[in-house]
């Protein structure tokens, strides 16, 4: 909106028209209107859900206070209440609900908002919803003069034979609304639907004139900013059908949903949401630290410098960052929260000119924790891994920028189309530009823009700016379907090791004929401590529902001994691979016929047990409808859940020691686990993963309870301390919740997989490497039980070797010989360090302690062979220096070392200074040659250079001279990797080229 004087004048009408009857501060409306429904009217309250969605993969971020309620409308889940209340947190960054490039710009867009909303679920209906609002909005304390209140009811459509909603419009006239004020619209605005199929109904708005005292019905719906919707209610009583239609719904349900920012706007006699104490503060904030000038409230051309732009678009990107990073989202699984912290932060730079954009924008996001903190405790809980992924993103942002910034603006000035763009800086932009540059259509079809986004890593709403810059058409539609295409291919090839067994047509059959295989006994097992504690797994009786084989469902077909099928049973206690843990093996033992069970795969809740048949008579009589009994392999699953709750104790002693730590996934099998996370930038040292080690050994020494209990997403989102995987997608009911809780030691996790009674079952924990995969990933790898007694035993045998050797170096007195001799039981000792199995401590002990040694080992040995080096010198010399008619000198070092570098500057000046000299020495595997001529020798054709260069010839080496030398005087061999097998003859030609070469170049 752009103000002139006249609606500068209008803004100050507005505030002498209707003032309420005292100043209601964010915290008192929010808090009224919860307090109105759930202590006046009994309503339920219930939490705001984070904004990750725990259950709904068509969304990335909670846009509806409705989202939580989803499988209610659906008829998935019942009901946990008749009647709720609650001020859900809400963020709309794309898709259908993009208002991100529309912030800073008006009034009233934001990133992040919050929703009031009131719900019955098969309890009241219309004409009680529509009472509790009015009733709520025009008495005390929000006090909203009824006269400036219209309401609009569904018209109805006759397309869609659909009637008009007139028992709204009726309980609207029995409510004491002026008729006028009740105003009909169709089915783009009055009627709504959760999709092209299922729950829907007509919905009646109520809608806020923000001046008063005129009549503005020919405003309502019509895109006037003076004339706003304030709150929805929604009337949930048909279902939609496949066919279209419409059919009742047994169950009726009220959704309502009025936007918060707005309605404290109003009660606080304000025109914009952005002159409230939800963001005044935070302007207060930026101007302080930034000394720009403060918020004057400006759009449009008013702002010329678009300061108050800035402001509007940093501190409401400041509270998106804030409540998406508090509620674990973090920008490497959401590219959009990353747009927006970039953006934050570009803006803090830019246009407040602040050398530090991360202190300005942590101290908004500072500012919206306190704000908010009383009302949703994780922003204040949770500010230091705000703090940290917002410094993180500026580093990453500042090395993006470094590598791009120079070739994006060479082309800006080129191609002047690009200056509006955003994100300039995303990884790939100038590639996407170059391939879009040289298409001839207009319309960007599927396969690029897939490319654009699987290849060059630019995401769709990118790809369509830079489309929509360069004069192109992107076909969201055509990418969509490419999307989907590419994630049936990977989960094809994901799938392809059931695609032995399991067809298409298969899986269809297996869906007409069976139900899917209740596994729900993979859970039925006792913890016993009659003789130690061991678990006790009880026998399954089932029946074979379907037998494949080569993709097809076998009828009344005999298997033959050693042959390999998928069996599929009615009800089975294995456990299938999933949630990281490996599945389970074990035995189906039929009439005849036992199938040894290698794996079990699911495949859309039809588990395949995969084995190799083992006949008693000749043929197995293996058929549909086999009654059979299936048992667990007992040592494979004790081992399994040791391994899974060692990973759940492990990852929540990472969340105690660093501030954010991102869970990238983990594998469980009954061998050893291991768990992948980034810590955002906070450094991962060997003394905090040797700290993580001891205190999960504490937990497990604890005997801590391990408890599994069945939650659905409403109730999980009702607890504290939960850890979720981002990304993850949980069930609406039955979430196996796995708790672990001590005095200093909180675990709560939901898993589907099998897990010990007790900590102490673990029995000994070990943690053995800790190694990077990946930009700021830590993979770390862990033992359990026996297997973290058996490495804790041998890798104390390698310290004790490696305190042995170390006393037997400390020792002295050695030859060559046996320096050799210790350096290889050195080497030996560390690759056995390095083994993937050696605990994390002896690991980093060892390698001290060898790193030590190996210093130690190296001044022994370079005493030693300086020491050999001036006798054989000493010796060789006699017959030199007796020799008056000697050209030159040419010797091969037999002192040598596998431990140290033999310095050929230092022997050289052993040798006579009026001689030619070259001597050849072999060290660390390596013949290298320095060559000395002295200056009254040297001339235009003698030259040290001259005469290396036939032993470099000889052996097909290389040489060159040392930095500021003379090559007449000085002329080195490169040192030469030569074998041990082919060293001698080297050293003969290389000796036989430089005395043949001398005696041309001295006789």
């Amino acid at each position: 909106m752009i103000f002139t004087k006249t609606s500068l004048s209008f803004r100050h009408l507005i505030h002498q028209r209707a003032q309420p009857q005292r100043f209601l501060s964010s915290y008192d409306v929010r808090k009224r209107f919860l307090d109105f429904f759930i202590s006046e009217h009994s309503h339920t309250f219930i939490r705001s859900s984070p904004i990750v969605p725990l259950n709904d993969k068509t969304i990335a971020f909670i846009n509806a206070g409705m989202n939580q309620f989803k499988d209610v409308f659906l008829n998935k889940i019942p009901p946990h209440c008749p009647t709720a209340a609650n001020s859900q947190k809400c963020i709309r960054v794309g898709g259908k609900h993009n208002d991100l490039n529309d912030v800073g710009l008006d009034s009233y867009h934001h990133t992040f908002f919050e929703m009031l909303g009131n719900w019955s679920f098969g309890d009241y209906f219309k004409r009680e919803a529509c009472d509790l609002a009015w009733t709520l909005l025009t008495t005390s304390p929000y006090s909203i003069d009824p006269r400036r209140l219209y309401v609009t009811y569904f018209s109805g459509c006759d397309r869609l034979g659909i009637p008009p909603d007139l028992e709204t419009r009726e309980i609207w006239l029995s409510l004491g609304v002026d008729p006028s004020h009740i105003l009909g619209f169709g089915v783009k605005d009055n009627f709504w639907e959760m999709g092209r199929t299922g729950p829907c109904g007509p919905c009646s708005e109520i809608h806020v004139d923000l001046v008063g005292g005129r009549d503005v019905a020919a405003k309502v719906n019509q895109g006037f900013s003076d004339v706003t919707e304030l709150w929805n209610l929604v009337f949930i009583q048909f279902n939609r059908n496949e066919d279209g239609s419409l059919s009742q719904l047994p169950m009726h349900h009220v959704d309502t949903g009025m936007g918060f920012e707005r309605l404290v706007a109003l009660l606080q006699n304000k025109m914009s949401n952005y002159d409230t104490d939800l963001f005044v503060p935070l302007f207060s904030s930026i101007s302080k630290v930034s000394k720009a000038p403060p918020y004057a409230g400006r759009f449009g051309q008013q702002d010329e410098l678009g300061l108050d732009t800035a402001y509007r678009i940093l501190a409401d990107h400041s509270r998106m960052a804030t409540v998406a990073i508090s509620d674990n989202m973090y920008p490497d699984n959401n590219h959009k929260l990353r747009r927006v912290i970039r953006k934050a932060l570009s803006v803090a730079e830019s246009s407040f000119k602040v050398k530090d954009p991360v202190k300005l924008m942590k101290e908004s996001c500072s500012r919206v924790s306190e704000l908010l903190s009383h009302t949703y405790p994780e922003t204040g809980k949770n500010l230091r891994k705000v703090h940290l992924v917002v410094e993180h993103e500026w580093q990453l942002l500042r090395s993006v920028r470094d590598s791009a910034a120079q070739k994006w603006h060479s082309l800006v000035l080129r191609d002047s189309r690009l200056v509006p763009l955003q994100d300039v800086d995303a990884p790939g932009m100038l590639a996407a530009y170059n391939e879009l540059s040289a298409i001839k259509d207009t319309e960007v079809l599927g396969d690029l823009s897939y490319r654009l986004f699987d290849t060059h890593g630019l995401h769709p709403e990118l790809i369509e700016e830079l489309c929509q810059a360069l004069g192109l058409q992107f076909s969201e539609n055509d990418f969509n379907a490419k999307l989907a295409e590419a994630k049936e291919k990977t989960l094809t090839l994901a799938n392809k090791r059931d695609s032995e067994f399991l067809t298409k047509q298969c899986l269809d059959e297996l869906k007409r004929n069976f139900a899917v295989t209740d596994d729900s006994a993979k859970y039925n097992y006792d913890r016993t401590k009659s003789d130690g504690v061991t678990y006790v797994f009880p026998e399954v009786e089932a029946t074979v529902q379907a037998v494949l084989r080569e993709g097809k469902v076998v009828e009344g077909e005999r298997v033959t001994e050693g042959e390999r099928v998928a069996v599929v049973l009615d009800r089975t206690c294995l456990y299938h691979e999933a949630g990281g843990q490996q599945s389970d093996t074990g035995v189906i033992t039929g009439e005849g016929w036992i199938l040894e069970c290698d794996s079990v795969l699911n495949c859309e809740g039809y588990l395949l047990h995969l084995g190799c048949i083992r006949n008693n008579v000749s043929t197995a009589n293996l058929v549909p409808g086999s009654k059979v009994r299936v048992s667990v392999t007992e040592t494979r699953r004790v081992a399994n859940m040791c391994n899974h709750t060692a990973t759940h104790c492990l990852n929540a002693m990472l969340r105690q020691m660093y501030v954010a730590p991102n869970q990238k996934g983990s594998s469980v099998t009954e061998r050893q686990l291991t768990l992948s996370f980034s810590t955002y930038g906070q450094q991962v040292t060997s003394s905090d993963m040797l700290e993580v080690d001891r205190r999960v050994q504490a937990v497990v020494s604890a005997g801590l309870p391990v408890s599994r209990t069945s939650v659905s997403s409403s109730q999980l989102m009702s607890l504290d301390d939960v850890t979720l995987l981002p990304g993850e997608t949980y069930p609406s009911q039955d979430i196996h919740l796995i708790q672990i809780i001590g005095e200093e030691f909180v675990s709560k996790e939901p898993c589907c997989g099998t897990h010990v009674a007790n900590t102490a079952d673990i029995g000994h924990f070990c943690l053995c490497s800790v190694r990077s995969s990946g930009s700021g990933v830590k993979t770390v790898t862990a033992l359990t039980g026996k297997a973290a007694v058996n490495a804790r035993e041998e890798g104390q045998r390698i310290l004790d070797m490696i305190g042995s050797l170390r006393q037997t170096i400390k020792a002295g007195s050695h030859d060559n010989q046996q320096l050799e001799a210790l350096n290889r039981s050195l080497q030996s000792l560390k690759q056995k360090v390095s083994e993937d199995m050696v605990p994390y401590d002896v690991r980093i002990k060892g390698a001290a302690e060898l790193e030590a040694a190996s210093k130690e080992l190296k001044e022994q040995a370079r005493e030693s062979l300086r020491q050999s080096i001036e006798r054989e010198m000493k010796e060789v010399l006699k017959t030199v220096t007796s020799d008056y008619d000697r050209k030159y000198f040419v010797h091969f070092l037999q002192s040598t070392s596998d431990l140290d570098k033999i310095s050929l500057q230092k022997v050289t000046r052993m040798c006579p200074t009026h001689l030619p000299v070259i001597i050849f020495a072999y060290a660390e595997g390596e013949l290298k040659a320095r060559c000395c001529v002295p200056k009254v020798k040297a001339a235009q054709d003698v030259s040290a250079e001259k005469w290396m260069s036939s032993v470099v010839e000889a052996i097909r080496g290389s040489g060159d001279t040392p930095r500021g030398q003379d090559p007449r005087l000085i002329y080195n061999l490169r040192p030469l990797r030569v074998s041990g097998s082919r060293l001698h003859e080297t050293v003969r030609r290389a000796v036989e080229a430089a005395e043949q070469q001398a005696n041309k170049l001295f006789s």
